[in-house]
This record gives structure tokens, sequence and C-alpha cells, in this order.
């Protein structure tokens, strides 16, 4: 993201899920970053990106709930619903390197 400019970062963070959004935010330093919305989140991280605020240090030590899974895993699937799955990865995967490939 260092390579981009503010406005495809903006763009960037607008595509993404909120609760990928909120586990990138979390690892950066936004503090009780489930608790905002995405436009508060976008320009929080923007502002520790550009270092107008300091990061958070967001370390509970194993406390409260840990974070939702951006993609929930699934046991005992069948092939079938293997291949299922599969295929909606490779679509995530698919957008996110086009998302990219507009800003290279």
């Amino acid at each position: 993201m260092k390579n981009l400019n503010e406005n495809q970062k903006i763009r960037v963070y607008e595509n993404m899920g909120i609760y990928e959004l909120r586990n990138y935010a979390r690892g950066i330093g936004v503090k009780s970053s489930t608790n905002k919305a995405k436009s508060e989140l976008i320009d929080l991280i923007l502002k520790i990106e550009n270092g107008e605020i300091p990061p958070h240090n967001n370390f509970r030590g194993g406390k409260g709930r840990p974070p939702k899974a951006i993609y929930p895993v699934k046991i005992n699937l069948n092939e079938r619903q293997l291949e299922e799955e599969c295929k909606k990865l490779r679509g995530m995967i698919k957008r996110i390197s086009n998302i990219i490939k507009e800003y290279e």
C-alpha cells in the first residue's frame, strides 16, 4: 500500500469487507476498531499511515472475543462442498488481484 496515493488507498479500503478492514485497522493500531463505522476506520487508518496520529497498542493479552475470521473455516466438507468453497476463495483472490492491478 506504500506505493499508492491517498485516493487509491481509499478505494482499496472501501472495497474491503468490514471484517477485513477491521482486522487491518487493528493490525496497524486503530483503537477499538469494532466500534467504528467503515468511513471512520478508513480515516483513522490513513491518519496512522500518514503519521498524523500515533498507532495504539492493541495487545490485550488474550482478553475478549477473538476477531471474526475474514473467511470462516468450515470443517467436514464433502468433495462437492470443498470445490464450492475453493471456487469462492478463487473469486475473492481474483477480485483482490484486480483491485491491486488497477494501481500498478
